[in-house]
């Protein structure tokens, strides 16, 4: 590629700096990013070219992102680049009522053709593009570990998943099928069962659900490991046929209709992570007694998400420390501090020992837990900047941005037991933080005075400031620089929509 400059003079960038950078752009995966480069110039055709060997992804969402609107391929064009990409085929397909016919005359048939390279599959359609999205899943997947088929939001209803007359969906053979996820959709009585190796199944339903469903998800999959059920209004509970409750290590479950006699039908004391989405506050007030009782007594860690806290959107997860069993509870939409005290024992308190939460809402930890007196474990995770900095504080020359501070006029929490104070960045990037801010924090938030028996611990956090006054504050500190985004314990797998 060739630049010009205000002389005149012309800089060619050399092509190895430019493979470099097709190299390492996240973008190279799409092959219609590295279609559209191949249109800039000559030497970007070339290098272009060369990086359809390494793309994977197969993108189409013409009304969101106008993918490939800068040409559409004919299917030889198509065929030819697909040939060349030596990778297993991501396909991503979104399908409305009035996309170009290049989704019917080349794209679909292209997904047909090459079924058997496809590792992830992801589509999504309009009623009308169901009977040809059928079609071209009728040919065997044998890499196949990710699929998802969903019916638009906008279509409604529910359409019963069915290829062409004489035809098994995927030719009766996925063997690798890990993930499953239909969207409004069912599996036919008839459907033989090409999923052995299937550990994930995820449904979501909002109108239409029929009978059959649960006892086609046993044939299914017999033994599936992680559940994910999401049911609008429908009672599914008198549904659910005798076979259950399934071994299964997690399950999630989105439901306004007797949640509780649904999950009693299909998990037990012993499933490892169960997470009920409640929207009513009738509901919320039958579903954490139910799972709260279902762990062990001893020592609790709780771990709140605030997806969302204005809107009242809530995670609540509780952790049995010894038996490693976790409940946790989503309040979608109508999560207040009165919510927590209505629906939680609070006796409950005086069990938890350990505490993860967001530090910019450490003050509505502080209104909910004024006295957690067996935490000895507290985890302050994403950005430090919570409130007025410290003017001891002195911020390192040349940075214009504000110096990130720790709460300490947002409440106080009595752990007398205290050991460990945990503070992790949620992104890759290093959080910054005041040491006079961190000293006022456990001193005023924490309570923590004239003794050195508490363990500081920073993931991804570095300090600044004068080192001096933390002598005497911390027995120890620990240091991880490089350790990642922090995250959560997820064994969810995919939040639902809420409809």
């Amino acid at each position: 590629m060739d630049i010009t400059t205000s002389g005149g003079r012309v800089i060619r960038i050399p092509p190895e700096i430019l493979d470099h950078v097709f190299a390492s752009s996240h973008y190279a995966r799409d092959i219609d990013t590295v279609l559209c480069w191949s249109h800039v110039c000559r030497i970007w055709r070339v290098l272009a070219l060369q990086q359809y060997a390494y793309a994977q992804d197969v993108v189409w969402n013409y009304h969101k992102t106008k993918h490939w609107s800068h040409r559409l391929p004919d299917a030889a064009f198509l065929r030819h680049r697909l040939h060349v990409s030596a990778k297993p085929l991501e396909f991503d397909i979104f399908i409305t009522d009035d996309d170009p016919a290049f989704v019917y005359d080349t794209l679909l048939p292209a997904l047909s053709r090459e079924l058997h390279r496809v590792r992830t599959l992801r589509v999504s359609f309009a009623r009308s593009a169901f009977p040809r999205v059928m079609r071209a899943l009728v040919q065997p997947a044998p890499v196949l570990r990710d699929l998802r088929l969903s019916l638009n939001a906008s279509s409604g209803g529910t359409l019963v998943l069915a290829p062409p007359k004489d035809r098994l969906l995927l030719g009766g053979h996925a063997p690798l099928l890990v993930y499953l996820w239909l969207g409004g959709m069912e599996l036919p009585a008839s459907s033989t069962p090409a999923f052995s190796s299937l550990q994930h199944v995820s449904f979501e339903f909002s109108i239409g659900l029929k009978w059959r469903v649960p006892h086609n998800l046993l044939r299914l999959s017999p033994r599936p490991r992680h559940l994910s059920l999401s049911i609008s209004t429908v009672d599914m509970s008198a549904l659910v046929p005798p076979a259950f409750p399934l071994s299964l290590e997690s399950m999630s479950l989105l439901s306004d209709n007797k949640p509780v006699q649904l999950m009693s039908k299909l998990v037990s004391s012993k499933t490892p992570y169960i997470q009920c989405s409640v929207f009513r506050a009738s509901n919320s007030t039958l579903v954490v007694p139910y799972l709260l009782q279902q762990l062990p007594s001893g020592a609790l860690g709780v771990i709140f998400d605030f997806w969302s806290i204005s809107d009242g959107y809530v995670d609540l997860c509780v952790h049995h420390l010894e038996s490693n069993l976790r409940r946790s509870v989503v309040f979608e939409g109508h999560w207040t501090p009165y919510t927590y005290r209505h629906t939680f024992p609070p006796a409950l308190n005086a069990l938890i020992t350990e505490l993860t939460v967001e530090a910019n809402l450490f003050g509505v930890m502080a209104a909910l837990f004024p006295s957690l007196p067996a935490l000895h474990s507290l985890v302050l995770t994403g950005n430090m900047s919570l409130s007025d900095d410290d003017e001891d504080d002195v911020w390192p020359t040349g940075t214009e941005e504000q110096p990130p501070t720790l709460p300490t006029s947002h409440g106080s929490i009595q752990c007398g037991s205290l050991s460990k104070l945990v503070l992790a960045a949620t992104t890759d990037l290093t959080e910054f933080l005041g040491v006079y801010s961190l000293v006022a924090f456990v001193e005023v938030a924490l309570g923590q005075t004239g003794r050195a028996a508490l363990e500081l611990e920073l993931r991804n956090v570095m300090l600044y400031g004068e080192a001096s006054c933390l002598l005497g504050m911390f027995s120890r500190i620990v240091t991880v620089p490089h350790a990642g985004a922090f995250e959560q314990p997820d064994l969810r797998g995919e939040r639902f929509r809420a409809y």
